[in-house]
């Protein structure tokens, strides 16, 4: 995806996490430690929250497929930015103030 953001010059936005398995299926990650490597530690409680949270933005995810087909979608209508979820709109309206702010702040010290 990053690829075709960079020929393509535009910005795709995916904010939130996506599953990565065909058919919403959960697989276990593989076991790569060796046979008598100690127990990993349990998480923390702000460990195990965290880990809750990654949980379920990556079940509300959207799959590879529909944000590819987003991206295509927008790269065929010429788009310079693709966004996969509307709903961060909110969040990005924040931002966008914040830096309209900074600049009225430096118009300040220019006149």
């Amino acid at each position: 995806m990053r690829a075709l953001a960079a020929i393509a010059g535009l910005f795709i936005a995916c904010e939130r996490a996506a599953p990565l398995t065909r058919g919403g299926a959960r697989r276990a990650p593989p076991s790569n430690r060796h046979p008598r490597a100690p127990e990993a530690p349990a998480p923390s409680k702000a460990g195990a929250e965290r880990a809750a949270q990654l949980r379920l933005a990556v079940e509300a995810g959207l799959y590879p497929a529909e944000v590819a087909a987003r991206a295509l979608s927008g790269v065929r209508d010429g788009d310079l930015y693709i966004f996969t979820h509307p709903e961060m709109r909110p969040w990005l309206d924040k931002r966008l103030d914040r830096i309209r702010a900074a600049y009225d702040k430096a118009e300040r010290f220019v006149r």
